[in-house]
C-alpha cells in the first residue's frame, strides 16, 4: 500500500480550521469524515478538482478515490463514508478525528478502523 497521500492528508487535517471542514452545500451543513475528500484539490490540484453539478460541489480526481489514495474500497468506505468506524454519528466527526483514524489504519491496518 502506498501511504504517501494518506500521510499528507492526515497532516493537513491536523491543521485545518473547522470552517474549512464543514461544506454546507454538498453535506447539508454536516461536518463528516467525507469532508476530507473536499481537501483533495487543495493538496493535489494537478490531479483533483472541484466541480459543480445541479448546485452541488463535487470532487473529481484522475482515478477513483480508493485508487488515488492507494487503499482498498472497503478501507476507503470505512475511513471516509461511514460513521461506523468512528463510533459516532457522521456529523460529530472532526478533521483531527479523521487524521487519527487514518494514522491508525496506516499503522495497524483495517482492524484499526473497525470498532
Amino acid at each position: 500500500m502506498m501511504f504517501e497521500r494518506l500521510t499528507q492528508l492526515a497532516d493537513h487535517l491536523d491543521n485545518i480550521p473547522f470552517e474549512e471542514w464543514d461544506f454546507t452545500t454538498p453535506i447539508n451543513a454536516c461536518g463528516t469524515a467525507g469532508c476530507a475528500l473536499y481537501q483533495f484539490p487543495k493538496l493535489w490540484p494537478e490531479e483533483c478538482a472541484y466541480s459543480r453539478f445541479s448546485g452541488r460541489l463535487f470532487i473529481k480526481c484522475k482515478t477513483g478515490y480508493p485508487e488515488f489514495l492507494g487503499i482498498g474500497g472497503v478501507a476507503f468506505n470505512l475511513l471516509f463514508m461511514s460513521g461506523y468506524a468512528y463510533g459516532k454519528t457522521m456529523c460529530d466527526v472532526t478533521p483531527k478525528i479523521v487524521a487519527t483514524k487514518i494514522r491508525e489504519f496506516m499503522k495497524f491496518g483495517s482492524d484499526a478502523i473497525c470498532p
